[in-house]
Formats: C-alpha cells, sequence, structure tokens
C-alpha cells in the first residue's frame, strides 16, 4: 500500500531563508532514496537536499527563487509501505528527529554531511588590489576556523586572513603573487561549521605630535631716563649762584 510522504528541509546549521538556485526533479517523476531535489545557494556555501525516500513524486511544492527554512515542505512522493519502512532506517533522520539529516554537497566528496564554505577575502577597509606575499595552506590541508590562510601586503600594512570554516581544503583559488580585493576568493573549505572571517587591521599610521613651540622671551621695553624738569634746573642754577 503506497504511503504519502513529506520532503522536508533537514537541519541545515545556522542557515535561514537559503534561496534556491535550482530545482532538479519533477512532479510525476520516480526517484531514489538520497536521490537529490533541489540545491539551495546561501553566501557562503551551496547545498543540495536529498530525497529521504524513494517513490514517486505526487506534489513539487517549490520552484526556483524560494527561499527555504529547516522544516518547510519541497514535495511530497507516494512510497510502498515496505519500501518506506526500508528506506527509513537507511536514510539519515529528517528534519523533526534528533539527529540532523545528511546535507549532500555540490563540491564535496568526502562527507556527505560537510558543506562547501567559499573563503573570500573580508573587508579589509580602503585597500584593493594587495598582493598576496605567502599561501600559508595547500589543497588536502585540514584547518580551523580563523586559521591563516594567505598574507596580503600593500604599501602600508600586512595583514593575514583567516578561513571561515573549519574542514578540508577542497582547492586554493590563489598564487604568491596574485593581487586581491574584497571578495575574491581565496579557497573552498568543506567543512560542518563557518565563521565571519576578519582580516588583521592594517596598522595605522601615528602621526608625530609637534614639538611645542618655545615661548619667546617677552620683549624688553627700554624707556629712554627721563630728562630734568624745569623746575630742577633752576633750583641748580640758584644753589650755583649762591655759592659763587
Amino acid at each position: 500500500m503506497a504511503q504519502s510522504i513529506e520532503i522536508r528541509v533537514p537541519d541545515i546549521g545556522e542557515y535561514d531563508s537559503v534561496e534556491i538556485i535550482e530545482v532538479l526533479v519533477e512532479q510525476g517523476e520516480n526517484i531514489a532514496a538520497e536521490q537529490s531535489l533541489i540545491t539551495l545557494e546561501s553566501d557562503k556555501s551551496s547545498m543540495e537536499i536529498p530525497s529521504t525516500h524513494s517513490g514517486t513524486i505526487t506534489e513539487l511544492l517549490v520552484k526556483v527563487g524560494d527561499k527555504l527554512s529547516q522544516g518547510d515542505v519541497i514535495a511530497k512522493i507516494s512510497a510502498a509501505a515496505d519500501n518506506a519502512d526500508e528506506t527509513a532506517e537507511a536514510a539519515t533522520p529528517p528534519a523533526d528527529s534528533s539527529e540532523p539529516a545528511t546535507i549532500t554537497q555540490t563540491a564535496s566528496t568526502d562527507s556527505a554531511a560537510a558543506q562547501t564554505h567559499k573563503v573570500v577575502v573580508p573587508q579589509i577597509g580602503d585597500f584593493e588590489e594587495i598582493e598576496v606575499i605567502e599561501v600559508l595552506v595547500s589543497q588536502g590541508d585540514t584547518v580551523d576556523i580563523e586559521q591563516s590562510l594567505i598574507t596580503l601586503e600593500s604599501d602600508k600594512a600586512s595583514m593575514e586572513i583567516p578561513s571561515t570554516a573549519a574542514g578540508t581544503v577542497l582547492s586554493i583559488a590563489v598564487s604568491v603573487g596574485d593581487k586581491l580585493s574584497h571578495g575574491d576568493l581565496v579557497a573552498e573549505v568543506a567543512g560542518t561549521t563557518s565563521a565571519v572571517a576578519v582580516a588583521k587591521p592594517p596598522a595605522s599610521t601615528v602621526e608625530k605630535t609637534p614639538a611645542a613651540a618655545e615661548t619667546a622671551p617677552a620683549p624688553v621695553s627700554n624707556k629712554p631716563q627721563s630728562k630734568s624738569s624745569p623746575t630742577q634746573k633752576i633750583a641748580d642754577e640758584s644753589y650755583r649762584r649762591a655759592h659763587a
């Protein structure tokens, strides 16, 4: 006996209202368990949402451009009762389960649960076209969140660009000598956690404080000596005559 099963968006971490960029199936199509139904894309990564059961799609409830969150219904499928029981055991638990559902990533082949994170150059102020002077990791390396991937250097400062995700480096998009600006791709990392990257701020230029101007000595006012008054002159003359 066939059962009608709702396929919902599983636990996709901290992402919310993620846009559908591709619908991979059609109404009436027969699908297998774990077959991808749609592709979602956030500003940091893209991911494919698989079916938890095999059967026939009776209703496709989404389209390109829609924005989905955990628990939203993607489609309804008709599956045989025994097939539904078997697939439910083998498939990853749906969103209302205590365990997050498996997410198939477009660019990760190492783990079905990992997400591909694009690490880009974060906001670095007014700097543009900054040269890469050192690449600190290689393809295949395991990195932690905030681990430095490359070093940039301008004519005023040098700064290290950290990873926004913990996981395995799938690809390095830059090499020494390249010049990067805000938003340019640095690397792709397959991981399950992410953060916001913040580059070390350029060293600020310290302006020297000009020395205080020395206070000029106040000008000395030399007043001419006062001349003898007419009264004084008359007194002197009388004295000379009296003693002549």
